[in-house]
């Protein structure tokens, strides 16, 4: 039997990842170790990617204390606050009332928005404290785990994407690629935290390109809930990335004749 904070390590190892997976869980008290996320970055998704990418970066704690130094957006999504009534404009077409009617047109309308974002049902964090630990940081008393969240190149995702579908059947609906900020698909929906989120999804993204200007070009993440992660660290030694693993990651490449399109 594989124990939770073995996951992580579990995922790097067979996924090649040279980043850190990190775990999210929920605690009643801050741990002594756990640094407030917001002395890290405002943005959440932009925190957890440097916790990935950065080796001596410390575990995190997110709570409602710090609504008036982080992302709005981010600390809606977390649950910690009520979105704002006109996110719907900002996000869609812009309103002269709202952030000098700036708009990130990724809606058609204020009414779409409206109606996708409550697709998503309330947002509730499952605690007072949301915790984010690197797999190396993990312990059995770092709270009650969560997710795992795994940040790699496209092959090392796709690799870990394709060992959810091992044991599932429901071929459509294993991999999920939701729409919402870049925090959603790491945090919100793996979590738990959005009500109608599958329970037994992972989730890859981010599927909002107003991150593009620091999520790297050749990344994506996958953001996975804690028991479908831990079938899938018991699946391993099973499945194509132990038995194939030339096959995940194959010691020569077949180069194609065809050029690649010119921009």
């Amino acid at each position: 039997m594989i124990r939770p904070y073995e996951i992580g390590t579990r995922f790097k190892e067979a996924c090649h990842l040279a980043t850190r997976p990190i775990y999210i869980t929920v605690a009643d008290n801050i741990p002594k170790e756990c640094s407030p996320l917001t002395t890290i970055d405002r943005c959440i998704a932009k925190a957890l990617l440097k916790m990935a990418l950065v080796t001596d970066t410390p575990p995190v704690y997110l709570n409602a204390d710090q609504a008036d130094k982080a992302c709005g957006g981010g600390m809606q999504w977390s649950g910690f606050c009520e979105a704002n009534p006109m996110i719907k404009y900002f996000v869609s077409t812009g309103h002269k009332d709202f952030r000098n009617g700036i708009a990130e047109y990724l809606r058609a309308t204020p009414e779409i928005a409206d109606e996708a974002a409550r697709k998503a049902g309330h947002f509730s964090p499952p605690g007072k404290y949301l915790l984010f630990y690197p797999f190396d940081k993990i312990t059995a008393k770092s709270g009650k785990m969560l997710a795992i969240t795994c940040f790699g190149t496209a092959e090392q995702i796709r690799n870990l994407a394709t060992l959810v579908h091992f044991r599932n059947v429901d071929i459509f609906q294993n991999v999920v690629m939701a729409v919402g900020p870049a925090c959603s698909t790491l945090v919100s929906y793996p979590a738990g935290i959005a009500e109608n989120a599958p329970k037994k999804s992972a989730f890859i993204g981010p599927a909002d390109p107003t991150g593009n200007a620091w999520f790297p070009p050749d990344f994506m993440a996958l953001g996975i809930p804690i028991a479908l992660a831990s079938q899938m660290a018991e699946d391993l030694g099973a499945s194509f990335l132990a038995k194939r693993s030339q096959v995940a990651f194959p010691p020569s490449r077949i180069k194609l004749d065809a050029e690649r399109p010119k921009k």
